[in-house]
């Protein structure tokens, strides 16, 4: 049992996750919240402690914004490289197993967040573009490259251009408004 516990609330909008080793937003959300082994002092000039560390949501905002770290530096060559392994999302996400037990913002086990924007980076660690793929409020689909706005498949370009991958390499680069995109 703890013999010390300590509580701090923040608000937040935006979490940050790890995409390296993982190959879903739920594993990498589990991650998030997985207890961490510190060395803390509980009192000025007392002993540092093991301390178990976590995070849980409490309060889940009304927008919720995931970002996937994409990016890393690379210890051995001193450079930074971008993740391009496939890490999959759905157009849901329960957020309630990664929330405080109990929580009032939890309905029947479930807080639903409804996926509505996406952006996306083409390119390498160096430089790149980014664009969005947008949800309208008539529940349609956009994608925002530039000058170039356009309806388009969610569930299609989800596969193509978001999750990343081997299979991302698979699909034929297109030409979109004078631009090739791979």
């Amino acid at each position: 049992p703890a013999t010390h516990t300590s509580r701090r609330e923040e608000t937040f909008y935006m979490v940050a996750v790890e995409v390296k080793d993982r190959k879903r937003v739920e594993e990498a959300l589990e991650a998030y919240i997985a207890p961490e082994i510190v060395e803390y002092a509980w009192r000025d000039g007392g002993k540092r402690e093991r301390t178990s560390k976590r995070v849980l949501i409490k309060k889940p905002p009304r927008h919720l914004l995931i970002h996937l770290k994409r990016f890393e530096f690379d210890l051995e060559t001193l450079t930074q490289r971008k993740i391009n392994s496939r890490f999959e999302f759905g157009k849901t996400l329960n957020l309630a197993p990664y929330m405080t037990e109990n929580n009032e913002y939890a309905v029947d086990g479930k807080c639903l967040y409804e996926l509505s924007g996406i952006v996306v980076h083409a390119g390498t660690a160096h430089s790149g573009h980014y664009y969005a793929f947008i949800k309208c409020k008539d529940h349609e689909w956009i994608e925002d490259n530039d000058s170039y706005v356009a309806p388009i498949d969610i569930d299609t370009e989800l596969d193509y251009d978001c999750f990343g991958g081997i299979e991302q390499q698979k699909n034929p680069s297109r030409t979109r408004n004078g631009r090739t995109y791979d």
